[in-house]
């Protein structure tokens, strides 16, 4: 299990690499990141360099006060998103963004950068 491993600390592994379903079950400790985008119902968040380089994030409770733009530190885990997207209790704007996304970080904690 990629519990055992140490966490990841730089969002660009994520992308830089042929395989990021093998980041699955791994922490991940993300500070200083762009949110991208909030979605509808503020369940999920995508936060990254831009947005062809953008990580989803499943929110544990909603953060109203977190809007695109902001800086966000993250701790969670990483999961797979799976094949069947149909099967997620989502917006239909969110199972688009998921589609496109083999990996997902499920938060644990989020605060604004530097708070």
């Amino acid at each position: 299990m990629n519990y055992q491993k140490a966490a990841v600390t730089n969002i660009s592994e994520l992308f830089n690499t042929n395989n990021p379903a093998a980041f699955s079950t791994r922490a991940a400790e993300l500070s200083g990141v762009t949110v991208q985008q909030v979605f509808p119902d503020k369940h999920f968040i995508a936060v990254g360099s831009d947005k062809d380089h953008s990580l989803m994030v499943q929110m544990g409770e909603l953060h109203p006060e977190i809007k695109a733009g902001q800086k966000v530190d993250i701790r969670g885990v990483i999961n797979p998103t799976g094949h069947d997207i149909s099967q997620w209790n989502v917006q239909p704007e969110e199972q688009q963004a998921l589609a496109h996304h083999p990996i997902f970080l499920q938060e644990r904690s989020i605060k604004m950068s530097g708070r």
